[in-house]
């Protein structure tokens, strides 16, 4: 009864844009599987179309939640396309910052982010760029609605550059 509970207020409070913690948060998206069901979802919600060939078949991808065209066989990741595309830190705590960053209305400091996530200040200061950035571009979309969530920008597929992370911190924060 008190997880239902639980649940429920870290729902509402999604909702309503307030901020949650990181183990609240994590309620709803426990691990790496759970985040690339949310985001396969969202991306496909309209159904999927081969990038390559146009076509509408696919079967699993070898990756979990990919999809492998049936025709020409390209395969497309859940985060291909998207503002986690080339993510190096792990999808939780980019979703979790995704989510900082969008309830702040963008005010929401790397050194912050970096204290919460335990990435590099570095790191931090390019993603929240990229989701500045993201942002921006969904406030100028056409179908932009002014009470819509977080999740839209995580859909953005324009930014496509490399997360600056070493391999050695990528390996431990993974």
């Amino acid at each position: 009864m008190d997880l239902q509970r639980d649940l429920q207020e870290v729902k509402t409070a999604r909702v309503l844009s307030k901020e949650v913690d990181f183990g609240e948060f994590s309620q709803i998206y426990p691990d790496k599987d759970a985040c690339l069901s949310y985001l396969a979802n969202l991306k496909w919600a309209g159904g999927y179309q081969c990038r390559k060939c146009g076509h509408e078949k696919y079967c699993d991808g070898r990756e979990p939640h990919s999809r492998r065209c049936t025709k020409c066989r390209y395969v497309e990741s859940a985060t291909a396309y998207t503002l986690l595309q080339k993510c190096k830190f792990s999808i939780i705590k980019a979703f979790y910052a995704v989510f900082l960053i969008y309830t702040h209305k963008g005010n929401y400091s790397s050194q912050e982010l970096s204290r919460l996530l335990d990435l590099r200040q570095g790191t931090c200061w390019s993603f929240s760029q990229k989701v500045l950035e993201a942002m921006r571009r969904r406030r100028l979309a056409p179908d932009f609605d002014e009470n819509e969530g977080w999740i839209h920008v995580l859909l953005d597929a324009t930014t496509t550059e490399p997360e600056e992370t070493s391999d050695v911190e990528s390996a431990a924060h993974a």
